[in-house]
């Protein structure tokens, strides 16, 4: 029951991530083609509604979502400055933050020793919630300063104990997302609730690191671009995108050599 209620809450973090993004796009007056939950191709069945003239797909398969801003909604972002282009691209990381913070206290609330920080949690909501209250603060300059450090982080820690020994790939998000059952269920129930937050805290914390795709390198990819550097913006974008999917194959590669 407990397995379900922590696969539940992750996909959940996920899909408020993509949808903070449309959110803040719609603020911003950006036209959206489609949004989505779940994925729903082909022959998996799927539907759709409607919200304030934006289709949103509802797939019987719930795995993620998606914001897709349309041709014109693209060049809408492109003319945005760069304090509004981080607004939305910081805003999925801002959502999970939160979603982890709730989550978090109710496992705390529910038993106080549980896993997700422990004792600390009081420190940890003591330094994120008043910045939290600076949405935009949070997004253009906390998201990439804190992914830059990160980024440093994850090299070092690649250069002191080697290449697979910092990232983790699916395989361990799926082991982290497992909850063993025990006989207590406030045991179960907290665990659940720490999973989640744990989960949705890593999914921030990956999107904040600096590197395109990911929202900290769009938003230093827009903080290049509003220098008018090309060249700069060019280099930073060919760079992020091998760095990218460089730490994606030593993520599957440590999947593999921890699970043989």
């Amino acid at each position: 029951m407990f397995t379900a209620v922590t696969i539940i809450g992750i996909l959940f973090a996920i899909v408020i991530h993509e949808f903070a993004h449309g959110y803040v796009m719609y603020r911003y007056g950006v036209e959206i083609a489609e949004a989505g939950i779940g994925v729903g191709k082909g022959i998996i069945p799927h539907f759709y509604v409607r919200w304030r003239n934006i289709p949103i797909k509802i797939s019987v398969l719930l795995i993620g979502g998606y914001v897709m801003p349309s041709e014109q909604g693209n060049q809408q972002i492109k003319a945005l400055d760069y304090r509004k282009q981080s607004d939305i691209y910081g805003a999925g990381v801002y959502s999970n933050v939160i979603f982890c913070l709730l989550m978090g206290n109710l496992a705390f609330l529910i038993r106080p020793n549980v896993i997700f920080l422990g004792s600390y949690l009081m420190y940890f909501d003591f330094i994120i919630i008043p910045l939290l209250l600076f949405r935009r603060t949070f997004c253009r300059y906390f998201v990439p300063v804190v992914g830059s450090v990160l980024l440093g982080y994850i090299l070092y820690l690649m250069f002191v104990n080697g290449p697979t020994s910092a990232v983790g790939g699916p395989a361990t998000i799926v082991k982290m997302s497992v909850v063993e059952a025990v006989a207590d269920w406030r045991i179960s129930l907290s665990d659940a609730f720490s999973r989640i937050a744990t989960i949705s805290l890593a999914i921030g914390l990956f999107n904040m690191i600096p590197l395109i795709p990911l929202d900290g390198g769009r938003i230093v990819l827009s903080w290049i671009n509003a220098m008018k550097k090309e060249r700069m913006a060019n280099a930073f974008s060919a760079v992020g995108v091998f760095m990218f999917f460089a730490l994606i194959l030593l993520a599957i590669t440590s999947d593999v050599l921890s699970f043989t």
